[in-house]
């Protein structure tokens, strides 16, 4: 006869079974095995932004399917997978039924999978993470899945301080613990789920008894996303994989920013080679292009060919016999989303202001050419003009590390170079800011040697906001020309309208970035050089060089 506690045990973990297989997540055990199979959709947009998608449950439904399963995993409960497996083996060798070769193999696979999923160790099912901050300092140690996944369920979940190696999982975000979790969780979901299969098998079969409590006593019986946005690399896969330094400086050999470009060359039948020639002969630019769609109209062979990760160009040609003839241009179409892309863009479009001809090779074969019309004065200097602007824009996103919104509709030549000026103040630069006067307020009966002025942003275009950090400003031969006590102000300060002499104008830097800065350093301040700009419109008939015969900035009192 069974041994009553071994029957107990074996029936408590049927009976905590049963509740794990009412629970909603494992209705559907082919999406619980997607969860627990941890699988990521990997997605790239035409601006190289590499997206990583995994599915995930909706948290608090799966803390649910967790709690069921945890007393599985824990050495102090009864029903330990472990304490489960042994009362299991002592059952069956009191057995008058034993149960067949396949079952044993069953059993013991079973067993072995269980071991695998260590909640107090340091092993892995499918992954581990590693991290580090871009200047190298604060590198984790290597945390596995299944530490991860502890954390989630000791930190997270059922209590505040996790021990040994679980605590590891700390050094990272809640939603890489959770997404762990999922899969490790979902994982143990399913071994309980193939375990009770199995035991209530041997029960069918006559090989065990269980409590009819445990089969049947009445039991209590969502979906979100993990996104993550960044920049993914490609390289071979016969390669070692790059260091953590790498990711921030230069790739191995065969590493490469992974773009749509790159996608879809990966194709071999996809890879064009576009090379814009000037009158004479000699190359401009070269372009890894790739064939971006195929298709037939009548007895035209359609393609269209994306250009520097942003145009594509669309032309037709008649195939016969695997000869090509009677090509023809159709057109460009941009497909530039952002300030970077279209920066892309427009240095495409000055290549082709100097170009006569564009051909595009295959396989080292010229398939086909057109040639470039002649491009009027005025269209080459708006491509000018915007390539400066975008360029801006590009250096002021880098700098914020954070993406502008992309520049649409018009802007005037004073936003022109107010946006020079923004870019170079963030790059450290000392500029030409004004021309005189300038109207400032200070404490009353105080004449500032520099002008403080607030951080702020101005529009560009339609909706591009552009941030301009606290400066500040001074000319060494600034003085006081009006003063003007400002009424019914507290505390007393004055209206004061400081000016410089003639032809020269205020410069300006960011305090932060510069904060030991005397007279001599205003003499050489950084030209803005715009194209087709005449900065005597902004400054007047400047030389370029600031007159110096003043004492040096003092920083005590400033003016706003």
């Amino acid at each position: 006869m069974n041994d009553e506690k071994d029957v107990r045990i074996v029936s408590q973990f049927v009976l905590r079974a049963r509740r794990v297989a009412a629970h909603s997540l494992a209705q559907e055990r082919g999406k619980l095995e997607t969860f627990a199979g941890f699988k990521i959709d990997g997605q790239v947009t035409s601006e190289g932004v590499m997206s990583m998608r995994r599915e995930l449950p909706d948290e608090e439904v799966f803390e649910s399917l967790a709690a069921r399963v945890r007393p599985m995993t824990l050495e102090r409960e009864p029903i330990y997978f472990k304490e489960t497996f042994k009362a299991l083996h002592r059952l069956l060798e009191s057995s008058d039924k034993a149960p067949s070769e396949e079952m044993g193999e069953r059993l013991a696979q079973l067993h072995k999978d269980w071991a695998a999923i260590d909640l107090q160790g340091r092993g892995y099912l499918t992954f581990w993470v590693q991290a580090e901050r871009r200047d190298g300092s604060g590198r984790t140690p290597p945390v596995s899945d299944i530490q991860l996944a502890s954390s989630w369920m000791y930190a997270d979940l059922v209590h505040s301080d996790p021990k040994g190696p679980k605590r590891d999982g700390l050094l990272f975000p809640i939603k890489e613990r959770y997404s762990a979790a999922v899969t490790v969780f979902s994982r143990l979901a399913l071994l309980t789920l193939a375990t009770h299969d199995a035991f209530i098998e041997l029960y069918s079969s006559g090989a065990i008894e269980l409590d009819p409590l445990s089969l049947d006593t009445e039991i209590v019986v969502g979906k979100n996303e993990l996104i993550d946005e960044g920049v993914a690399y490609v390289g071979p896969t016969d390669g070692p994989m790059p260091s953590m330094e790498s990711v921030f400086d230069d790739l191995p050999e065969g590493w490469e920013h992974f773009t749509p470009t790159v996608l879809l060359r990966n194709n071999p039948h996809n890879q064009v080679e576009v090379v814009i020639s000037a009158a004479d002969g000699s190359t401009i630019a070269t372009h890894e292009a790739a064939v971006s769609a195929r298709w037939q109209e009548s007895e035209e062979s359609h393609w269209a060919v994306l250009i520097a990760g942003v145009v594509t160009a669309e032309f037709a040609v008649r195939v016969q016999d695997r000869v090509v003839s009677d090509g023809r241009f159709i057109g460009w179409d941009s497909n530039a989303t952002t300030n970077k892309m279209k920066l892309a863009d427009l240095k495409l479009q000055r290549e082709m202001r100097e170009a006569a001809k564009v051909n595009f090779f295959a396989s080292d074969t010229e398939f086909f050419s057109f040639t470039v019309p002649p491009m009027s004065a005025e269209r080459a200097a708006f491509i000018d003009v915007s390539i400066d602007t975008f360029s801006d824009l590009v250096a002021i996103e880098e700098i914020l590390e954070e993406p502008l919104a992309p520049l649409e509709g018009s802007y005037s030549i004073v936003h022109r170079a107010t946006l020079r000026q923004a870019r170079l103040l963030m790059e450290g630069h000392i500029v030409p800011l004004a021309p005189s006067p300038m109207q400032i307020t200070a404490p009353s009966g105080v004449v500032p040697q520099a002008v403080l002025m607030a951080k702020r942003s101005f529009k560009l275009g339609n909706s591009t906001y552009i941030p301009i950090p606290q400066l500040l400003v001074r000319h060494p031969l600034m003085r006081a020309d009006q003063v003007a006590a400002v009424p019914a102000s507290d505390p007393p300060t004055d209206s004061i309208t400081m000016t410089v002499p003639i032809d020269e104008p205020f410069v300006a830097w960011v305090p932060e970035l510069l904060p030991h800065i005397n007279d001599e350093d205003l003499r050489q301040p950084t030209r803005l050089g715009l194209n087709h700009l005449d900065e005597s419109t902004l400054f007047g008939l400047w030389s370029g060089t600031i007159s110096t015969i003043a004492p040096p900035v003092r920083s005590d009192h400033h003016g706003s």
